[in-house]
């Protein structure tokens, strides 16, 4: 069975070797937060994957093997291409956006952490978190970036307007948004290249769904009044990823492939 050893290790993006045993997860452990940010998420699924690798790289080589004798040769592909892939840093952050996103709407309360600090409870913690959470995540985030392969939208004009002046104040005030560099960092997306993106005319369904995403996570500042100060990061930040004209477009448009979901599948 195929094991990676010290020097392939020593060849990947992250240093797995050196990584200490679950020092980020007990860190939030300890901290006990009842609520939960996208990094915290992100560093729960790193954690998890860098911490278990050995064990997951079994488990997922006999699941494949089991669904390619079970008839189910595309799922079998989808885990094929979750091992190939699950060491890459912008795949292990989609896949913690995705559990984000799902945990968010439940008040986090699925992702039950243990309590303790001891290496075996959160092991056997690890491990469940991997099967239940991570691998259908993995999963979904695969068959997503085969579906936008096919799919594109085009930007209105008033929302690539909002992404150019986001943009420009960037430039003048020196806030608001993070670049590409700072963005991998926390394990999320970056608001200057969405700017990017939107100012070119054409988006994924992937960059629909973070926009609407990160439209309800912010709105609150909005309403709080801080966009009244049109220097502030806040309304920087919400011009970047189209402002409230793409507030109402992605929404829209995510709930028209919606209907037209549950309409194919009625």
């Amino acid at each position: 069975m195929f094991r990676f050893t010290p020097l392939i290790k020593s060849m990947f993006p992250l240093d797995l070797h050196a990584h200490a045993r679950f020092d980020e997860l007990k860190m939030i452990i300890a901290d006990k937060p009842t609520d939960y940010t996208e990094k915290q998420v992100y560093d729960i699924v790193k954690d998890c994957i860098l911490n278990e690798f050995s064990f997951y790289i079994d488990y997922l080589e006999d699941r494949i093997v089991f669904h390619l004798y079970n008839d189910s040769p595309a799922y079998a592909d989808d885990l094929k291409q979750v091992k190939e892939k699950i060491l890459d840093p912008e795949f292990m952050s989609m896949v913690a956006s995705e559990i984000y996103e799902e945990f968010y709407q439940m008040d986090f309360a699925p992702l039950d952490l243990p309590k303790g600090f001891d290496d075996k409870e959160i092991t056997a913690w690890a491990r469940r978190f991997l099967i239940n959470e991570i691998t259908p995540s993995a999963v979904k985030v695969i068959n997503i970036e085969k579906m936008q392969k096919s799919m594109s939208f085009n930007v209105p004009q008033a929302v690539r307007n909002a992404a150019k002046r986001g943009l420009e104040l960037r430039r003048e005030n020196k806030r608001g948004g993070l670049s590409n560099e700072q963005a991998s960092k926390f394990g999320i997306g970056s608001g200057v290249q969405r700017a990017v993106n939107l100012s070119e005319g054409k988006v994924s369904l992937k960059t629909l769904k973070r926009m609407k995403s990160f439209f309800a996570r912010h709105r609150v500042y909005k309403e709080k009044g801080y966009h009244k100060d049109q220097t502030s990061a806040s309304y920087i930040s919400w011009l970047l990823w189209g402002g409230d004209a793409g507030d109402a477009w992605a929404t829209r448009t995510l709930e028209q492939i919606e209907k037209k979901e549950n309409q194919n599948e009625n």
